[in-house]
């Protein structure tokens, strides 16, 4: 191997790894926001069950504590997702260019890109 490829194959590998570490810590707070997503969601639906006088707003916060759930587990796809595509299409499908082109077709593909995109869309 040149110079030129050990140092693109440095920089790749040091962009995956500093990826999957911040993966990792999205995870662990999406777990995090999971527990207390849950707690939330029973306390309000006890609450919601007792027919207190406030149960419109308890059914809204409900709707609402829903969609911030629904929303974060978008953010979370999209941010994980395109991961996988670029281990796949940088690392395991090899090209001609060598590992800077592997690393743009990878950024490129159609199906994770798409999911970059509708979900910044989305949220």
């Amino acid at each position: 191997m040149t110079p030129e490829e050990v140092a693109e194959l440095s920089n790749f590998g040091l962009e995956l790894y500093l990826d999957l570490v911040q993966n990792i810590c999205t995870l662990i707070l999406f777990g995090i926001y999971c527990l207390a997503f849950c707690i939330a969601l029973y306390t309000y639906w006890w609450s919601y069950l007792q027919r207190s006088s406030a149960a419109g707003a308890k059914k809204i916060m409900i709707c609402v504590l829903l969609g911030t759930f629904v929303l974060m587990l978008v953010l979370l796809v999209s941010g994980v997702v395109p991961i996988s595509g670029l281990v796949k299409y940088g690392l395991v499908v090899t090209l001609p260019g060598g590992i800077l082109e592997q690393t743009m077709a990878a950024n490129t593909q159609p199906v994770y890109y798409d999911i970059m995109i509708w979900s910044s869309n989305i949220i």
